[in-house]
């Protein structure tokens, strides 16, 4: 997926150059970009993230394993059963 070159709360998002990224953005990358937007997101995943093991074993992968259940983050769908 495509980073975003600063994704920070307080990055300037009026600036067009901020958002060149966006042309190489599959469905996924767009998915995450309205999801890291949403406040009810950013405040569940605050509220759960310390209940999260984030691994990043390649440049291009991330793996995040609960240390518990989270239905707090059911509702978006980012955790599921096996």
């Amino acid at each position: 997926m495509v980073k975003p070159p600063n994704s920070s709360p307080g990055a300037d998002w009026r600036r067009r150059a901020a958002y060149d990224y966006t042309a190489a953005l599959p469905r996924r990358g767009w998915a995450w970009e309205f999801l890291r937007r949403d406040s009810a997101y950013r405040q569940a995943w605050s509220e759960t993230s310390a209940a999260v093991m984030i691994e990043r074993p390649a440049p291009n992968l991330t793996i995040m394993t609960a240390r518990t259940e989270l239905p707090e983050l059911a509702d978006w769908c980012l955790f599921f059963r096996r």
